[in-house]
């Protein structure tokens, strides 16, 4: 059994899944096709990732994000996805990338925003080709997810005594 700090550093520290490629890896033009346009100076190289077009990711920095359009219930950035080399998140890199992290943070988004991660999850699932882990173990589909978060909004909710997405939870992090 984990101890209560270790609980609450694993729930501040939100969800992180790892999609790490089979095969053909993108480049940051194939990436950028997500926004739902071709970037000027990075051609892709297959529309695989505008599959990803209808959830509306945006470049928010050297990263991409479905930015919360509501930010009196959570933070700025919903989900976040970050392009990954040697398993570490990389700034200003063409690609080839052997991964892409997808990123939740389960404190700072209201609750029900998990589906949104849920629909992106089944997206890349069901489109690429990619072996899928989170907390370090493979998965397959989105269920040991969806229990963390569960537990998360509950641990949220009693121990800390705030509700995920609230001004309140935001400021656990400050």
């Amino acid at each position: 059994m984990m101890i209560q700090n270790e609980i609450q550093e694993r729930v501040l520290t939100g969800v992180q899944i790892v999609f790490k490629f089979q095969g053909e890896k993108p480049s940051f033009g194939d990436l950028f096709l997500m926004t739902g346009d071709e970037h000027p100076d990075f051609s892709p190289t297959n529309e695989v990732f505008s599959c990803l077009e209808a959830f509306e990711f945006t470049q928010v920095d050297d990263f991409f994000g479905i930015e919360n359009p509501n930010l009196d219930e959570g933070g700025d950035v919903i989900v976040w996805l970050f392009p990954q080399v040697d398993d570490e998140d990389v700034y200003h890199h063409d690609g080839p990338f052997d991964a892409i992290k997808l990123s939740y943070d389960v404190v700072r988004n209201a609750v029900g925003h998990q589906s949104l991660l849920e629909s992106i999850f089944n997206t890349l699932n069901e489109n690429l080709k990619v072996d899928i882990y989170f907390q370090g173990e493979a998965i397959h589909n989105f269920e040991l997810v969806k229990t963390f978060i569960d537990e998360a909004v509950q641990y949220c909710q009693e121990e800390l005594g705030v509700e995920p997405g609230s001004d309140e939870a935001l400021m656990l992090d400050e």
